[in-house]
C-alpha cells in the first residue's frame, strides 16, 4: 500500500491550518503583497509534494529493476486440494498474468514518477526563486516562513518516521525470511522508497525550524548590558 494518498491528505490538513493561522496573525491580509506571499508559499509546498510523490514512485520502480517482487506483491497461486502430477495450463496462465501485472506496475511507476519529479522539481524551483525575490515585511515573512517549515515538518516528518522503521523491517524480512507457499510475500519497495525520500526532508525541515526558533523574534528588544559598578 502506497503512502502517497496519506501524505497528500496530511499536507492538505496542515496547509489549511497554516492558512487559517496566518489569516488571524497577518494585518491587512487582502493587500496584494500579502496575497502574493500566501500564493507563493502554498504553491511551493504543493509543488514540493508533487516532487516528493514523483521521487517515491520513481524510486519504487527503480528498486524493482533488481527484483519485481521487491516492489510489487505477487498473488499466491491457488492450490488445488488434489495434487496434480504436472503444471496445468491454468497455473501457467496465472503466472503469466501476475508477471504482466508486475511489468505494468513497474512501467507505470517509472513513467509516472519521472514525469512528476521533473515537473514538480521545475515548478518548485520557480516558486522558490520568486519567494526569495521581493521579500515582504520582516514580521510577515517570518510568520510565513515558520508556517511553511512547520507544515513541511509535520507532513514529511510524521510519514517519514513511520515509513523508516517499517521499510527497514520489511526489507530485512524480504531478504532473510522466505514466506510460506500459501502466503503472499510483502513487497517493501514502496515503503522503503517513501522512507528514503522523506527522511532527508524531515531532517532538513527540523534543522531549519530549529534555527528559526533560535533567532530572536522581530521587534524583540535586545537585552541591555547591566551597568558596571
Amino acid at each position: 500500500m502506497t503512502a502517497i494518498p496519506f501524505l497528500i491528505a496530511l499536507a492538505v490538513a496542515t496547509l489549511l491550518f497554516f492558512v487559517l493561522a496566518n489569516l488571524r496573525a497577518t494585518k491587512d491580509v487582502l493587500a496584494a503583497g500579502v496575497l502574493l506571499r500566501f500564493y507563493l508559499y502554498i504553491a511551493s509546498f504543493v509543488t514540493l509534494v508533487v516532487l516528493v510523490a514523483g521521487l517515491t514512485y520513481l524510486l519504487t520502480g527503480l528498486f524493482s529493476l533488481g527484483s519485481r517482487d521487491f516492489s510489487y506483491s505477487r498473488f499466491v497461486r491457488p492450490i488445488s486440494p488434489v495434487a496434480a502430477p504436472t503444471v496445468n495450463s491454468n497455473d501457467a496462465q496465472f503466472d503469466q498474468q501476475e508477471l504482466d501485472r508486475q511489468r505494468d506496475q513497474q512501467s507505470t511507476d517509472l513513467l509516472r514518477g519521472g514525469t512528476l519529479a521533473v515537473i514538480g522539481g521545475l515548478l518548485f524551483s520557480v516558486h522558490a526563486i520568486l519567494r526569495r525575490r521581493g521579500a515582504a515585511e520582516v514580521s510577515i515573512e517570518g510568520n510565513f516562513r515558520r508556517g511553511f517549515l512547520m507544515v513541511g515538518l509535520v507532513t514529511f516528518g510524521l510519514v517519514g518516521l513511520v515509513a523508516l522503521p517499517i521499510g527497514v523491517y520489511q526489507t530485512l524480512r524480504f531478504f532473510l525470511i522466505a514466506p510460506p507457499a500459501t502466503q503472499q510475500r510483502v513487497a517493501p519497495g514502496n515503503t522503503l522508497a517513501t522512507a528514503v525520500v522523506l527522511t532527508p526532508l524531515w531532517i532538513c525541515y527540523l534543522a531549519a525550524l530549529t534555527r528559526q526558533a533560535a533567532r530572536p523574534a522581530a521587534g524583540t528588544p535586545s537585552p541591555q548590558p547591566s551597568p558596571s559598578a
